[in-house]
């Protein structure tokens, strides 16, 4: 593999974002990794399963999130394992091997106890809230987050990709939690922030993968 950098996309598993995100990175012909939170899809406002099963066979990384029901760090040591094993046998069992390696727990809510049981629960990455307890899926590169909805700065996204770009063997993850057509708010991302993320993607001439692609 080369020490060149690489990024990876990230949304999470509400129908309308799912969909807005999905054209948008399906149309500048990449994949990209959906964190879902199992007990939500199919209902209301989510994605549904035949719709992360499409993206699944389209080598998309489907892989664990959770809400603030499901605080990893408010579960007792039996409740952690158990939460960590519904969830990653969720994924296996209906086709979402590929991506049930990958875990962004809630608030990516992560501390000693949490990570020791993620890694021991076969997680091989981990979006964590520092370095210490974030893990890279590969390694021999660096991990590096950077959210790129509208309520950050443009140039922090655009310095984010220009740093991956001229240090090697980086794996940038950009995330855009919801994806809306008009008016953000909060961590929501514009589809012209989509848009504008992606063509310095394109510009930037780093590879697009998921995380299951960098597992050595």
């Amino acid at each position: 593999m080369s020490d060149k950098s690489v990024i990876t996309l990230q949304a999470y598993d509400g129908k309308a974002t799912l969909d807005l995100f999905a054209s948008y990175v399906s149309a500048a012909g990449y994949t990209a990794m959906a964190y879902v939170i199992p007990q939500q899809i199919g209902q209301p406002g989510h994605a549904s399963l035949d719709r992360l099963q499409v993206l699944n066979r389209a080598d998309w990384d489907v892989s664990y999130h959770a809400n603030k029901d499901h605080d990893l760090t408010a579960l007792s040591a039996d409740e952690l394992h158990r939460e960590l094993k519904i969830k990653r046998d969720w994924l296996i069992r209906h086709g979402f091997a590929r991506g049930s390696r990958h875990a962004a727990p809630y608030e990516f809510a992560v501390a000693a106890r949490e990570y020791a049981a993620l890694t021991a629960a076969g997680f091989l990455s981990i979006i964590g809230p520092n370095a210490t307890y974030t893990l890279s899926p590969n390694p021999a590169f660096t991990l590096v987050q950077q959210t790129a909805s509208d309520n950050i700065l443009w140039a922090t996204v655009q310095a984010a990709i220009t740093t991956a770009v001229a240090t090697p063997n980086t794996i940038l993850w950009l995330g855009f939690h919801d994806v809306v057509a008009d008016t953000p708010t909060g961590l929501d991302t514009t589809v012209d922030r989509l848009q504008k993320v992606l063509k310095a993607v394109n510009d930037s001439g780093l590879q697009v993968v998921t995380f299951s692609d960098m597992i050595p």
